[in-house]
């Protein structure tokens, strides 16, 4: 007999707030979106026959198309004595896949497949025009988390038994902050335009087999490739003081056990971490934009932590022969970059200041008991050399500063 589940959650409705016409007059402006999507799948299943297998995948999406964005357009002009505040808050996206299974009997296999995405963005943006206020704020801030575990086991004379768990949190998972090239702004206080994120992916793919002759094998996959950006493109005319900052957390974490008991048989596993050259902080001043403020302008990119981390652990035991193979592989990509490029007519000081931690780690344990028995593991850990953490003034920068001036990475 054969047993087969294939559940499936799928988030794909956005939440957008914006505001594209004229406010002539008033206290404040106050455009935020608010989002949280969760998607959740979980199979478990079980064989017990004489021949037969069991089998499941869990698929749990959110798209591309889920996005959380507040938005001032290109047509909009605003006119205020107090705050304009351009909000977008992802207070979690969850993609969470979980399955579990296996099978008996004489002649058996088992596999199950766990499988979990985050594609939706948050962004906030400013494209129009602020004639006055008192402040201004473009703020996204964003949780992505992709979890997926599959576990198997089987029980048989002859069988075989696999997990593939695979999450990721896609490069459409952006979080941006931005003052476009077509926005302007005249404030008589301060000016933030700030992108954080939190980005986590987790894969666990264990189980077991046992029997006369058996195989097991664990693939566990873990990926971030959402960017934090905070970008003013456009003019500020007026201000107390300007800060452009992104902060960006990346954890990715591929973790497997799997174990062989038999006459013959062997066990591998090949686990994954990977934070993609996507998953870039960066907080920029474009080469449109033209400051003016009587303060200090600040420029600031931010990890507080990328970390891939990759473990394979597991061993086989064998009366005739027995082999056993343990891989992990554990990379990081995501730079860290802090750019001023437009022009300051008028500041205070100048900050352009970059801040990258990296740490890219590796663990495997593998065992192999049998009167003809082999083990082997390989692990590497990289941090590439697309993980640059810089800070720079370009050739299209223009400074006139009061006071000091400061890039440091």
């Amino acid at each position: 007999s054969i047993s087969a589940m294939l559940p499936t959650a799928t988030v794909g409705g956005s939440v957008k707030a914006a505001f594209d016409g004229d406010l002539t007059s008033g206290s404040a402006l106050n455009v935020k979106a608010l989002g949280a999507n969760i998607a959740t799948a979980r199979a478990v299943v079980a064989d017990i026959s004489v021949i037969g297998g069991s089998g499941a995948n869990s698929s749990a999406t959110i798209t591309a198309d889920a996005d959380t964005s507040a938005l001032i357009g290109n047509n909009a002009s605003v006119d205020v004595s107090g705050a304009v505040v351009v909000d977008a808050l992802s207070t979690m996206n969850k993609a969470d896949a979980d399955t579990g299974g296996g099978s008996g009997g004489l002649i058996n296999a088992a596999g199950m497949l766990a499988s979990a995405s985050v594609g939706g963005g948050t962004y906030a943006r400013m494209d129009g025009d602020v004639q006055n206020s008192g402040s201004v704020t473009v703020h996204a801030r964003g949780t992505n988390v992709a979890d997926a575990d599959a576990l198997t086991v089987s029980i048989s004379i002859i069988n075989g038994a696999g997990a593939n768990a695979t999450a990721t949190v896609t490069s459409d998972a952006d979080v941006e902050a931005t003052v476009a090239s077509t926005g302007q702004i005249r404030s008589s206080g301060p000016i933030s335009i700030n992108a954080t994120s939190v980005d986590t992916a987790m894969a666990d793919a264990s189980g077991g087999v046992g029997g006369a002759v058996s195989i097991a094998a664990m693939l566990p996959t873990a990926t971030v490739a959402g960017g934090t950006k905070a970008l003013l493109d456009g003019d500020v005319l007026s201000g107390t003081q300007l800060d452009v900052q992104a902060q960006g957390t990346n954890t990715a974490t591929a973790h497997s056990v799997v174990a062989n008991v038999s006459l013959v048989g062997g066990a591998g596993a090949r686990s994954t971490a990977n934070i993609t050259s996507d998953a870039d902080v960066e907080a920029l001043v474009g080469s449109n934009a033209s400051v003016n403020v009587t303060g200090a302008a600040t420029v600031k990119a931010t990890s507080t932590l990328n970390k891939a981390y990759a473990e394979a652990k597991g061993g086989t035991g064998g009366v005739l022969a027995a082999i056993a193979v343990m891989l992990a592989d554990s990379k990081v990509g995501g730079g860290v970059r802090a750019s001023f490029d437009g022009g300051l007519a008028n500041v205070g000081s100048l900050s352009v200041q970059a801040d990258g931690k990296n740490l890219s780690e590796t663990k495997t344990l593998v065992v192999g008991i049998g009167a003809l028995a082999g083990a082997g593991s390989g692990a590497v850990a990289e941090v590439t050399d697309q993980a640059d953490v810089s800070a720079t003034v370009g050739s299209t920068g223009s400074i006139n500063s009061s006071g000091a001036v400061l890039v440091k990475a």
